[in-house]
């Protein structure tokens, strides 16, 4: 998207990282960023290769749609990736989304089978808590998981 998500955490005073493959997203990002003088580290490239950038370096990677935009032949690249790039205790913090779409529809978003979802993070990092958001905008109410996972355990 443009980064919203990225910059509220920014604005409340968090190391962030925002990464992005389409350069209208990063360029608009990069505008509110410069207007708001915040302060954020925006790369344009594809997120398959953030592993080639960093090695345990992030305590928190925040998955919100970003799951559900790849191509379930790629989701192991990506749960590698994301293990690669965390600190040891780091976690994926996000939501699951949409789990009431078989991924065999085709996609994006592709759809999420919730429990061999689960199952296949769990071969990357621990589950540390699995819920029913109680936030969910009206359109994703029932269609979305929050998660927790967490590298090397608690």
């Amino acid at each position: 998207g443009n980064g919203w998500d990225a910059m509220n955490f920014a604005s409340k005073g968090h190391i962030v990282t925002a990464v992005d493959f389409a350069e209208s997203a990063v360029n608009n990002m990069q505008t509110v960023v410069k207007q708001s003088d915040l302060i954020m580290d925006i790369l344009h490239m594809d997120i398959f290769d953030l592993s080639k950038l960093y090695i345990n370096h992030f305590d928190v990677v925040l998955e919100y749609t970003c799951f559900c935009a790849i191509n379930p032949s790629k989701r192991r690249d990506y749960l590698n990736m994301v293990r690669h790039i965390l600190k040891p205790k780091g976690e994926l913090v996000g939501l699951l989304f949409p789990i009431d779409k078989d991924p065999d529809e085709g996609g994006p978003p592709f759809g999420v089978k919730l429990k061999s979802t689960i199952k296949l993070i769990t071969e990357y990092l621990f589950l540390i808590k699995q819920e029913v958001p109680s936030l969910s905008i009206k359109s994703r109410v029932g269609r979305e998981i929050f998660i927790i996972f967490r590298k090397d355990g608690n």
